[in-house]
């Protein structure tokens, strides 16, 4: 009579965890010039190929002191550890972009702004009070300074825009930059676990401390 029972399976099970969510400190030896750590991991696994993988080991951790033991009805193997690519912080934001087109608008305004003061100076500089009527020479001057000042003011206005979008781009910029500190978790270890049954299991993890 045939059996009903299911083969273990062929494909792997893939299991990730965390070193510190998911692992345990079980212990903790100081030898001279070394320290070792014990840490447990519990899961789940299903019968058959199972592969675990464990992120954020401590970079300071030592490869070739690496032990792991198997708790429960499973067979560990093809243990491995690497290094997990750091990436790399961000250098831009929608905030970043909408600053640097504000600062883009506002430099251009600017430049105009200049070039009409200019103007101004040059239509002064051409008028010749021997064509122009004594009694506008008043009216024309009076409007000049009116004009002027309206357009120095609006030149400190942009120049001060200027400023503090700069200020606005520095603050971003360091807003980023703290948003990806800079980790010393970055090894992984890739495990392989055979189990005969399903069920919950505990690997051990041992290791020196470079």
């Amino acid at each position: 009579m045939a059996s009903t029972e299911q083969p273990p399976s062929f494909q792997p099970n893939f299991i990730e965890l965390s070193s510190t969510e998911n692992g345990k400190i079980a212990g903790v030896s100081v030898y001279t010039g070394r320290a070792e750590i014990t840490r447990v991991f519990a899961f789940t696994v299903k019968t058959g190929q199972n592969q675990v993988t464990i992120n954020g080991l401590p970079d300071v951790l030592d490869q070739d002191s690496l032990r792991v033991e198997g708790r429960g009805s499973a067979t560990i193997h093809d243990v491995s550890v690497s290094n997990v690519p750091r990436l790399s912080p961000p250098t831009t934001s929608s905030t970043i972009s909408s600053l640097n087109s504000k600062r883009e608008r506002t430099t251009k305004a600017l430049e105009r702004c200049k070039k009409s003061i200019d103007s101004l100076e040059r239509y002064l500089a051409t008028m010749d009070v021997k064509t122009i009527d004594v009694t506008q020479v008043r009216q024309v001057v009076k409007e000049y300074e009116a004009t002027a000042e309206e357009l120095d003011n609006r030149a400190l206005d942009l120049e001060a825009q200027l400023l503090e979008i700069e200020e606005q781009l520095a603050e971003e910029r360091a807003r980023l930059g703290a948003s990806s500190p800079t980790s010393t978790l970055n090894k992984r270890a890739v495990i392989g676990v055979f189990a005969d049954v399903e069920g919950e299991v505990e690997i051990v993890l041992i290791y020196g401390k470079l």
